[in-house]
């Protein structure tokens, strides 16, 4: 009932204050919506397979809710769904395929972009992200070179890239949605020192990015780092015995053309994921995590930065406050980004403990945001403020709901 009460107050917000998506002449090289300023806006839309119908994905979706998100004045969506190919078999999905293509149709005939972000790839569950470290499970395509799954990650992405590389409204190919290592954390200490130090997701995308270009392919593509994505970790490994010499070592891109570096952003997740924490008045945390993109993308020149996941829980306290700052860091460092998450009008999902148009004083902050966004084409920034205060605490991961 809550729930409800919250989406019927966001909607009312909505259409009393409805602006239309806009910005000035479209790129036609969707190249150029990576390589400078703020171009692309908007929120994720995220679809899993439902378990009791396998043939469709869940929640209800319809044409209406990529509508009402332009309307609200984004200018593109991040799909956040499952692959074409499945998890367990390697194999081609018609199902998913449908569901996926219907989906990006629906985007485009409502005036969206669209960035394809899977969560799922032959070897990769959803599991993995939302269940990690349990019995359900699957990864063998992050962790074992060896496994056939990863020359059918990199058939599933030629299949893609062959149906929507010389399309221009998709602008984004995410590899895969926040990989990470297979353990769990003890002792305060990552462990995924020794996973990064593998290399192992980085090879996987480097064969696939090999794959899409071979085939004259140039759709940018954006690669997570293997870090759950956390941007807050883009500089440094917790490697419970560093080299002294050497020191912490910065998230190493793979090597490419139009390349994009997706990371996402929860920083502090005790107060934005869990409630734990109290809000912070001097979003020491917030900045601190934004200090660590700016790092990284000034020892990283000709590598664009996107913050592709970023968010709070609607309902909790001084939360337009926390998304009013996070906003405006994004502006200053004139980085594309995607609001996790814009929720469907599916009556039987109760997935909105993330839904910004279920806070009516969220949704104002970002359709402002968008439409300062659509009313400065030339992505002017806002003043630089002064560095972060103070060390981040560490946390278990880097940001999933």
């Amino acid at each position: 009932m809550r729930h409800f009460a919250w989406a019927v107050a966001g909607w009312c917000v909505l259409c009393s204050t409805i602006i239309q998506g806009q910005e000035g002449p479209r790129p036609e090289d969707p190249w150029d919506y990576w390589k400078a300023n703020t171009k692309l806006w908007g929120a994720n839309i995220y679809q899993e397979v439902d378990p009791e119908d396998r043939q469709k994905w869940r929640p209800l979706l319809r044409p209406h809710d990529f509508e009402d998100l332009q309307r609200a004045g984004a200018n593109s969506v991040n799909l956040s769904v499952p692959g074409p190919y499945d998890p367990d078999s390697g194999q081609f999905n018609s199902d998913n395929w449908d569901n996926l293509k219907q989906r990006i149709q629906w985007a485009k005939k409502a005036g969206l972009k669209v960035v394809i972000s899977f969560r799922t790839a032959p070897g990769r569950n959803e599991a993995d992200i939302t269940k990690p470290f349990t019995s359900e499970v699957k990864r063998d395509l992050l962790d074992d070179p060896s496994s056939p799954n990863v020359a059918k990650f990199c058939e599933m992405w030629k299949k893609v890239a062959e149906e929507y590389g010389k399309d221009n409204d998709v602008v984004g190919f995410d590899l895969l949605v926040e990989p990470h290592a297979p353990k769990l954390w003890e002792k305060e200490k990552y462990q995924d020192s020794q996973f990064r130090k593998s290399e192992n997701w980085r090879k996987v995308a480097q064969q696939v990015i090999k794959t899409i270009r071979d085939d004259n392919i140039q759709t940018p593509i954006l690669v997570e780092p293997d870090l759950w994505a956390a941007a807050l970790y883009l500089n440094r490994v917790d490697d419970p015995d560093p080299d002294p010499k050497v020191g912490p070592q910065p998230w190493k891109m793979v090597e490419g053309e139009r390349l994009v570096c997706a990371v996402h952003q929860y920083h502090p997740s005790d107060y934005t994921e869990q409630g734990t924490e109290n809000f912070d008045v001097e979003f020491v945390a917030l900045r601190c995590a934004f200090h660590e993109i700016s790092k990284w993308k000034k020892s990283h020149p000709n590598i664009p930065v996107c913050l592709n996941e970023f968010g709070l829980k609607q309902g909790l306290p001084y939360a337009e406050l926390f998304l009013k700052k996070e906003l405006r860091l994004l502006k200053q460092q004139q980085l594309n980004h995607a609001v996790w998450l814009w929720e469907v009008t599916d009556p039987q999902q109760d997935y909105r403990d993330f839904d910004v148009r279920s806070n009516p004083k969220l949704l104002r902050e970002l359709m402002a945001n968008w439409r300062e966004n659509a009313n400065n084409p030339d992505g002017q920034p806002c003043p630089a403020e002064n560095g972060p205060r103070g060390d981040p605490p560490v946390h278990a991961k880097g940001g999933r709901r």
